[in-house]
């Protein structure tokens, strides 16, 4: 009897053990706070904004005479200080980044020179007759569409650039035995380069080159002489520095220190 007692109690404590932890008060549930995010940096979205610097341009012109070599050789190099506006988009997957760029620029860049040669074969004038060309050169406008493909990397987008490319372009030249003549041209061409955007919130910095190369320009430029062509083709060597406003719509990743 004593032994089914004692096994009853032991039943009974077992049965009651859960009901009783049930009825004891549950405690408040911690709150640990989740540390801020690190954004991973999302260039797509659009661009706006504005540049400043500095275009070289080893410029040439040949002039030819009864379809032979040239008599002429004129070589200076333009230089002058540039700035304009720029604008674009982005678009990023993972860290590649795929954008396009316009731009239209401002242009001191100009040069003046005096070449002197003896013409030979008489082509310009008489057989030994010395000939000076006096010319004077300048850009005054210029602009350029290109694609971009670059990585981003922490908060910069290292990239490459190419595409078209256009120059408002003048001239004035004149050339012993032949006269003078005003030369102006809108001339397409083409630009390729590189650079880096640095990010500072909403905002970024860049610094960039550029080489732009046009196609030939050729001119028939005396009308007393159309047999002399004179040829000319620009090639010219960009440093610029910019800063851009974003208009950041990615979805992957965060804007800039803001998840």
């Amino acid at each position: 009897m004593k032994k089914l007692i004692v096994v009853g109690a032991v039943l009974a404590g077992c049965l009651t053990g859960p009901a009783v932890g049930a009825d004891l008060p549950v405690g408040a549930p911690v709150y640990v706070e989740r540390p801020p995010a690190i954004g991973l940096l999302n260039w797509t979205g659009f661009y706006f904004g504005a540049n400043l610097g500095y275009g070289r341009s080893p410029g040439s012109m040949d002039i030819f005479a009864g379809g032979g070599l040239p008599v002429l050789s004129l070589t200076d190099s333009m230089g002058g200080v540039i700035g304009g506006i720029q604008a674009g988009a982005n678009w990023q997957t993972g860290n590649a980044v795929f954008g396009i760029e316009g731009d239209i620029q401002g242009s001191s860049q100009s040069v003046s020179g005096t070449t002197t040669v003896i013409d030979v074969n008489g082509f310009i004038n008489l057989p030994g007759a010395v000939i000076t060309a006096i010319e004077s050169e300048k850009i005054t406008s210029f602009g350029t569409l290109r694609g971009r493909i670059g990585m981003a990397s922490g908060h910069a987008l290292y990239y490459l650039t190419g595409g078209g490319a256009f120059w408002t372009w003048s001239s004035n030249l004149t050339v012993t035995g032949l006269g003078t003549a005003s030369l102006s041209h809108f001339q397409p061409g083409g630009a390729l380069g590189g650079g880096e955007f640095a990010l500072n919130p909403d905002w970024t910095v860049k610094a960039e080159y550029l080489y732009l190369q046009s196609t030939t320009i050729s001119n028939t430029p005396f009308v007393a002489r159309p047999d002399v062509l004179a040829n000319t083709r620009i090639r010219d060597n960009l440093f610029r520095v910019g800063i851009n406003y974003m208009f950041f719509t990615g979805s992957v990743g965060c804007r800039p220190h803001v998840c």
